[in-house]
């Protein structure tokens, strides 16, 4: 704001060309400012020049590698050069240094403050964070008799990554077939690419029980006739004892007939 010597009328000039005719002028560019001031007598007197600079703003813009990324990573935010800088998340002041990492989702933008005191702020940079996928493994069981399988069933995922402790499995697939004991896990990716891992399944082998022959269906076995098995075959019993297994004249198991031992 220039303002002249008080006067009746006035007249204002940058260089050569009139700019104004108030008592005060509003400078908008650089220039070398007078101003003719006439008394109400009609007498003229010119000022001296009031040479006026314009210092540039600074550039505010913001660089970012990424602009969006998963749940628990970030995205490095770079200012333009300046000599202070104030980041804003939306109207709520998040930073001062000449870059930012951004944790959270948001509209971004950066004060730059040249050397000059003049500022500048950028235009908004979008933040976006996408969300982990659920990584689960569901099984029917979680112990299995020695020499069979469980099946583990990961939750929905556009690729998947099994471990058998820090062994990865050949299995890319949603489910994997447990054929050894272990403590399993599997790495889900959603379509956006981002993963997660889920908690471990421990799988366990069951040891057979040992199980006798019952030929005549006593409920008590041939202890020279046995198997390993989880579950009770066909014709075995759980017990043995069966001293006469296949008297039919018995009428005790383990006593044949005539109740003679």
């Amino acid at each position: 704001l220039l303002t002249a010597s008080t006067g009746a009328s006035y007249k204002w000039f940058n260089g050569t060309t009139q700019v104004g005719i108030g008592a005060t002028y509003t400078a908008l560019a650089a220039g070398s400012y007078k101003v003719e001031v006439t008394n109400f007598s009609g007498c003229k007197a010119t000022s001296a020049a009031k040479v006026i600079t314009v210092t540039p703003l600074p550039t505010a813009t913001i660089t970012a590698p990424v602009t969006s990324f998963c749940a628990g990573s970030s995205a490095l935010l770079t200012a333009s050069t300046g000599a202070s800088y104030k980041w804003f998340n939306g109207t709520t002041q998040v930073g001062i240094g000449a870059t930012y990492t951004a944790l959270a989702a948001g509209s971004y933008k950066v004060e730059v403050t040249n050397s000059s005191g003049c500022k500048a702020t950028s235009a908004a940079k979008v933040i976006t964070v996408t969300p982990l996928p659920t990584a689960t493994i569901n099984a029917p069981v979680t112990s299995f008799c020695d020499g069979g399988s469980v099946l583990l069933i990961a939750s929905e995922g556009v690729s998947y990554k099994w471990f058998n402790g820090t062994t990865v499995m050949e299995t890319t697939t949603e489910t994997h077939t447990a054929t050894v004991v272990g403590s399993y896990k599997v790495e889900v990716t959603n379509s956006a690419g981002c993963k997660a891992t889920s908690a471990a399944k421990i799988i366990t082998v069951t040891t057979g029980s040992t199980w006798y022959a019952d030929a005549d269906g006593d409920g008590k076995g041939d202890a020279t006739v046995k198997l390993i098995a989880c579950t009770q075959p066909l014709g075995y019993a759980a017990v043995s004892g069966d001293t006469c297994p296949v008297d039919p004249l018995k009428f005790l198991a383990g006593n044949c007939g005539c109740n003679k031992t």
